[in-house]
């Protein structure tokens, strides 16, 4: 699947009807292992900050920008356990400069992700 080809519309309402779909198709196995092992609730959330570019929900900012006492406060029971996990998912399956600071994250978002043709300059 190529985001960038795909209606916006279409692509939000995937992202709340079958994020594991689209995480997969943004990186082979990466919706299949958050699945197991992250919380489904920010499944959604994280889908729709990757492949759009929309801005997610104050736990998953500050574990984008690398706050890590940000994340710990803003970290539901779900999420408390799983931090390491979720570190582990975006070092494993999030598109390079996804995550790893304000700044990174600001221009992903900017860009509107995937779907908006993010492209890496190195800067």
């Amino acid at each position: 699947m190529t985001f960038h080809t795909q209606k916006r519309s279409d692509l939000i309402a995937l992202c709340g009807t079958d994020p594991i779909r689209l995480l997969n198709a943004m990186e082979a196995g990466a919706g299949d292992w958050a699945a197991a092992n992250l919380p489904g609730h920010m499944l959604p959330g994280i889908a729709r900050y990757l492949i759009l570019g929309v801005r997610p929900g104050s736990f998953l900012c500050a574990m984008l920008t690398n706050d890590l006492g940000a994340t710990v406060l803003r970290a539901d029971e779900a999420n408390f356990g799983r931090i390491g996990l979720w570190v582990k998912w975006l070092h494993n399956f999030a598109p390079p400069r996804s995550f790893g600071g304000e700044a990174f994250m600001q221009r992903w978002v900017e860009t509107g992700g995937l779907r908006g043709g993010y492209e890496d300059d190195g800067a």
